[in-house]
Order: C-alpha cells, then structure tokens, then sequence
C-alpha cells in the first residue's frame, strides 16, 4: 500500500514506520520460531534475530520506494535534455537542401 509521494516531507517518519512494522512482524515470526524450534535445537532468542532483520529488511523496502524513484523535477530536467538531444541528432542527420 502506497502512502503519500515518495520524496514528500514524511518520508522519513515512513521508513521509520516500516522499519517498527517490518521488525515488530518478524520479530512476531522469530518468537513462534523459538517456541517450536528452539527447544529442538536448545537455542532460544531468535526473536531477536528475525526482529533485527525485519528492521533492515523495512528500512531497505520502504528507503528504495522513498528515495531511489526520481522526484518529478527530475523527471522533467531529463526528459528536457533527451529531448534537445534527440532534436540535435535529427538536426546533424538532415540533408542540406
């Protein structure tokens, strides 16, 4: 679910938002991991593990959404330059009548 424009000024409080979301989660996950396999294999506090990484596996989903797609502007300046030079190039290509 997409909230808000990437790059607005609640950008950041959302990655924060994913990183608490995506390590609450699987932090959730880790602790059903622990109640079932960790007798098994006498080793608990995996919790902490899959918590951990449901912090960084948010914070790198919700950092790509926010911060790696260009901003309008930016769209617009590159559209701006391939367009002049698409016209360059069809400029050098005509024959001179």
């Amino acid at each position: 679910m997409k909230l808000g424009q990437p790059g607005d000024r609640l950008s950041l409080a959302r990655v924060f938002a994913a990183m608490l979301v995506g390590g609450l989660l699987l932090g959730l996950v880790g602790y059903l991991f622990d109640l079932v396999i960790g007798p098994l294999i006498g080793m608990s506090g995996w919790w902490t593990v899959f918590g951990s990484g449901g912090i960084i596996l948010g914070a790198a989903i919700q950092v790509n959404r926010e911060f790696a797609v260009p901003a309008p502007a930016e769209r617009a300046a590159v559209a701006v330059r391939l367009r002049a030079r698409e016209e360059a190039r069809e400029e050098a290509t005509e024959p001179d009548s």
